[in-house]
């Protein structure tokens, strides 16, 4: 064989080696258990908990399906119901709360396949249990007074139109998933049919829509909920040194606390303060306060708050206070 030949087959062989290396990426892969933990039946809209027992996973996010069959890799008529970055499914561990979507077809019954990749066809693990979705006819009926408000707050749940069938003996509600620590009290079931929740307390959260998860309890169990919006507020504090008619050289702290704030970050010294005429109601002035960024609380049990953020005004007119707030460019007023 010639030179020329023997580096043509050299270079051939390593474009088809390299070629290969580019197409054939490393698969993705899940281990581990998954089982369905609560409610045994389930409205469309409610929530089911996973247990995820000695779990790995080698991609980056997790996708969870219901499905009407128990194949160790995900159908073609699989619904996809949860796609959360592993880390967090990770800290999480090992129950997962998970929303059922309104769509589900009612009266089927679903398993719960957990896997890697999005791809039909890709491997995955399933529950043995499957969870039943109620028809409509079998859904109890819930409400919640007030239906919104600032938090933290307390409010009164009522659940009526229940299967006496089921004979359910007590009610436990829950704050937007079933962990423990939202757990916002137990109540009984009165002759299987309804309860009345009073001074349920909701805690401090973020803007927006929020469930009360509504776990009906015997030896079966039934989950349902109600939908709870949280509106923002302000609290505004002064020091006993504040005056109205102080001169421009002297500075005026004022404290603001902050509840049921979206996500985000307050920009420095964006806050405005609005004067309003008592009787009109017109503005007389606006002013911008000094303050440090800051960002919105997401820690638990504080999550949408700011707390004890000084601003510094000076000479402001008497009226009506008004407060503008923007988190991330959304004005909150």
């Amino acid at each position: 064989m010639n030179k020329n030949a023997l580096l043509s087959l050299t270079l051939l062989i390593v474009l088809v080696a390299n070629i290969a290396a580019i197409a054939v990426p490393a698969s993705a892969y899940v281990t581990g258990t998954v089982a369905i933990t609560q409610p045994d039946m389930v409205v469309p809209g409610g929530a089911i908990e996973v247990e995820l027992n000695g779990f790995s996973a080698t991609g980056g996010t997790i996708y969870f399906y219901l499905s009407k069959d128990n194949d160790p890799e995900i159908s073609s008529g699989d619904i996809r119901i949860a796609r959360i970055d592993k880390n967090d499914v990770l800290d999480d561990l090992p129950d997962v709360t998970l929303e059922i979507p309104t769509t589900v077809e009612e009266g089927a019954e679903y398993y719960v396949k957990v896997t890697d990749s999005s791809k039909i066809g890709a491997d995955c693990i399933v529950s043995d249990e499957k969870v039943e979705i109620l028809e409509e006819a079998d859904w109890p009926t819930i409400t919640v007074d007030p239906t919104s408000d600032t938090v933290p707050t307390e409010v009164d749940v009522e659940g009526e139109d229940i299967n006496d069938d089921w004979e359910m003996l007590t009610v436990t509600l829950y704050w937007d998933d079933y962990e423990d620590d939202h757990i916002l009290g137990s109540w009984p079931v009165e002759d299987f049919e309804s309860f009345t929740a009073e001074d349920v307390p909701i805690p401090e959260a973020f803007m927006g829509a929020h469930k009360i998860l509504v776990l009906l309890e015997d030896e079966d169990t039934v989950g349902t909920y109600v939908d709870f919006e949280v509106e923002p507020s302000v609290d505004v504090t002064a020091p006993e040194t504040f005056s109205i008619d102080a001169g421009e050289e002297e500075d005026q702290i004022v404290i603001l606390d902050a509840h049921g704030f979206p996500k985000g970050t307050v920009s420095e010294d964006t806050i405005k303060y609005i004067i309003r005429d008592f009787e009109t109601g017109n503005v007389i002035d606006t002013f911008t306060a000094e303050h440090a960024e800051v960002d919105v609380s997401e820690e638990a049990g504080s999550e949408g708050t700011i707390t004890g953020l000084a601003t510094t005004l000076w000479q402001i007119d008497e009226g009506i206070l008004d407060v503008q707030v923007k988190v991330d460019g959304q004005t909150l007023t």
